[in-house]
């Protein structure tokens, strides 16, 4: 619908704008690109500078016949998320192991960005957004992301709306922007190792 089409690429526009982002470099702090692989169900550590896999994990759990395997990066910071699997799982890259403690729910159906010291999650369906701030060189808490936590903010949408029909982008700034299909825009600005009050708008 034409509406979807204009929410996504309201959505787009937002994270172009964001301060610099035009120009995005991968920094390799732990000097390496993280990979996934859905048919192995494994992921793992490029070293660039050896091209070859260092080291590689399988997600925490039993084992299950179909993969949907993601990882999300940003500098030293790493989280794998196992989407079918309805979880991610912060990542100790020194050691290469799941911290399967720090493991959280977070529905298949969740969209999920990470950059600028900012991981975000929205939920398209009810519109409820949650954030947090992984600006330590330590794992990234995920505690504020499950699925049961309150979240920091929601899209309202109308009663008219069902299913999917909301999109989320975190800019290069950290700054997570949100939009409905109806046109609500959320914008949550980072503020030390939280975030200042959402600001809405139609």
């Amino acid at each position: 619908p034409l509406a979807t089409l204009v929410a996504l690429v309201l959505v787009l526009g937002f994270a172009v704008a964001s301060q610099g982002f035009p120009v995005r470099k991968l920094e390799l702090n732990d000097n390496g690109v993280w990979v996934t692989n859905d048919a192995q169900a494994v992921y793992g550590r490029l070293n660039k500078a050896a091209s070859s896999i260092d080291g590689y994990l399988n997600p925490p759990g039993q084992a299950r016949a179909n993969y949907d395997l993601d990882i999300f990066q940003d500098a030293s910071a790493v989280v794998a998320r196992d989407v079918s699997g309805g979880r991610m799982i912060p990542l100790d890259t020194a050691s290469v192991v799941n911290l399967v403690d720090g493991a959280v729910t977070v529905s298949p159906d969740s969209v999920v960005d990470m950059r600028g010291g900012t991981v975000a999650t929205l939920n398209p369906t009810t519109g409820e957004i949650r954030a947090t701030r992984s600006v330590s060189t330590s794992a990234v808490d995920l505690t504020l992301l499950d699925d049961t936590t309150k979240p920091i903010a929601t899209l309202t949408k109308s009663a008219a709306e069902s299913g999917a029909s909301a999109a989320l982008a975190v800019g290069a700034d950290g700054v997570v922007h949100a939009v409905s299909r109806t046109g609500n825009r959320i914008d949550i600005t980072p503020a030390g190792n939280g975030f200042a009050k959402p600001v809405s708008s139609d």
